[in-house]
């Protein structure tokens, strides 16, 4: 079914891997984020409906393989001693079928489809391409080359962690809020959710960056 769906993307001449990061430590959520219901969907599901049609496989970074079998996602777990998303993104990067892979994290439930296409129709400006809304970077909506691997691992074995200062070590196209905002004026793509009371106020109708 991906592979079939993904002919409606001839446009890009690029096979493309898609990785949900869904293996953080979850301390701030009484359940695992995934499974946040939203309109009666779970952020899982409701990412599975962007992502699989236009990617060529769909990977999930999870150190809690049994909690997603049901699923059929091929699982990656973290190389070596996990040090946050990074260490998702470079296992992800290595196990991947393909060059180019798509990175999100589990949290964010309203990923439109129109912001991915602005992203992957960058894919030949650099390795990494990324989006900046409000005056904040997001790192975990991107594409993201496998040429980065040797980069992310010496960055971790360096004994450093944080996505946003790794970005910043390489080169990188950063797309800007003027561009997104025809096609996500509000930002919702950029949402997520790390507690109860930001979920409650999506369920009261505040879905939009603060």
């Amino acid at each position: 079914m991906v592979g079939e769906l993904h002919k409606s993307y001839k446009k890009y001449d690029f096979m493309l891997s898609s990785l949900i990061l869904a293996g953080g430590s979850n301390r701030r959520y009484p359940i695992l984020k995934p499974f946040i219901e939203i309109e009666g969907e779970t952020i899982l599901e409701r990412q599975l409906k962007v992502l699989s049609p236009i990617s060529d496989e769909v990977l999930l970074s999870t150190n809690l393989p049994e909690v997603y079998f049901k699923f059929g996602l091929k699982m990656v777990g973290d190389i070596g001693m996990s040090r946050g998303p990074l260490s998702g993104i470079l296992s992800g990067l290595l196990n991947s079928k393909s060059s180019k892979m798509l990175v999100v994290a589990c949290d964010m439930p309203f990923i439109r489809t129109e912001v991915i296409e602005l992203i992957l129709s960058k894919e030949k400006e650099a390795p990494l391409i990324v989006c900046s809304f409000r005056g904040k970077v997001h790192p975990l909506i991107g594409l993201y080359d496998r040429a980065l691997a040797v980069k992310i691992e010496d960055f971790l074995k360096a004994g450093n962690q944080r996505v946003n200062h790794f970005i910043n070590t390489v080169d990188r196209c950063i797309i800007e809020e003027s561009e997104i905002k025809d096609i996500d004026p509000e930002g919702c793509s950029f949402v997520n959710i790390n507690r109860p009371e930001e979920l409650n106020k999506i369920i009261g109708g505040k879905i939009c960056l603060d």
